[in-house]
């Protein structure tokens, strides 16, 4: 009776990989969508994707956005990015340093030097700001979790998603942005829910750009230009 009730939980156990995997692709088409096809469209198409076939071990339920549950999520967002700050100044410094200088992200330097029309201003605003935070979370803290999750420890599982996350950025900004993604998955597994990361991450990147246009210079002293 054991016997079959472990096969039975081994074979249940598969299915999830198998399950979680499948999704993991089918999310990764929609993130490709996105970014090469039609940001509305593709950001559409992820949304709908997670709302039908969640990833695997988290929930949608919208309990998150009472102030019990959403302020502590921001609570702890706010010291970590101000640890994250500090870290990712002296990883610019110590890359200058070594011969390698890292330079602005471009769409910063599109807000910042005040590039974009007014009405590719604000369609930028909200790609920006709204939906690159919400594709980047349904698909590295959601499928792609909750892919590696079914296979490797917790551990390891924030690891690769970090740095993954942090190459998608680029080379030269991998490092810091994958140490800021582990606060991401931080959030996703100890709420076991995709809604805290991707209020940390549209926080992240709405004040990012909100001091970028307000205040250019902080972007030439962050970078030491």
């Amino acid at each position: 009776m054991s016997q079959g009730a472990g096969q039975k939980g081994g074979f249940a156990l598969s299915m999830v990989t198998v399950r979680s995997w499948l999704l993991l692709f089918g999310a990764i088409a929609g993130f490709v969508a996105f970014l090469r096809v039609d940001f509305y469209l593709g950001a559409i198409a992820m949304i709908a994707l997670v709302a039908v076939a969640p990833p695997t071990g988290i929930s949608l339920r919208p309990d998150f956005w009472r102030p019990g549950k959403l302020w502590p999520s921001i609570a702890i967002y706010v010291p970590f990015v101000l640890v994250w700050v500090a870290f990712a100044t002296g990883y610019l410094r110590l890359a200058e340093f070594l011969g390698q200088r890292v330079e602005p992200q471009a769409q910063l330097l599109q807000f910042a030097n005040g590039e974009l029309a007014h009405d590719m201003f604000w369609h930028m605003v909200v790609l920006v700001a709204v939906l690159a935070p919400i594709t980047e979370e349904i698909l590295f803290r959601g499928y792609l979790f909750g892919a590696l999750s079914t296979t490797l420890p917790m551990w390891a599982t924030q690891l690769v998603t970090a740095a993954l996350f942090g190459l998608v950025h680029g080379i030269d900004h991998a490092v810091p942005i994958a140490v800021l993604s582990l606060l991401f998955g931080y959030l996703r597994q100890r709420y076991r829910s995709l809604w805290p990361a991707i209020v940390a991450h549209v926080l992240h990147n709405s004040v990012t750009l909100a001091l970028a246009c307000t205040w250019p210079g902080l972007l030439d002293l962050f970078y030491n230009r």
